[in-house]
Parts: structure tokens; sequence; C-alpha cells
């Protein structure tokens, strides 16, 4: 049970990591234009 919470934490923050990721490359690259 334990293992299983913890494995689908580490998702959900990979997750978040490439939404903010994303996010900071289309705020990058309307501020270049």
């Amino acid at each position: 049970m334990e293992k299983n919470g913890l494995f689908s934490q580490r998702i959900r923050l990979r997750h978040l990591h490439t939404f903010v990721a994303v996010a900071q490359q289309g705020t990058l690259g309307r501020a270049a234009e």
C-alpha cells in the first residue's frame, strides 16, 4: 500500500514538473516575440 502511494505520488510530481516546464517554455516564447 505504501509503495503504491509513493509510486502514484511520483507520477503526479512528474506530471506537474512537465506541466510547469511547458508553461515556462510558452512564457519564454511569448517574451522572445
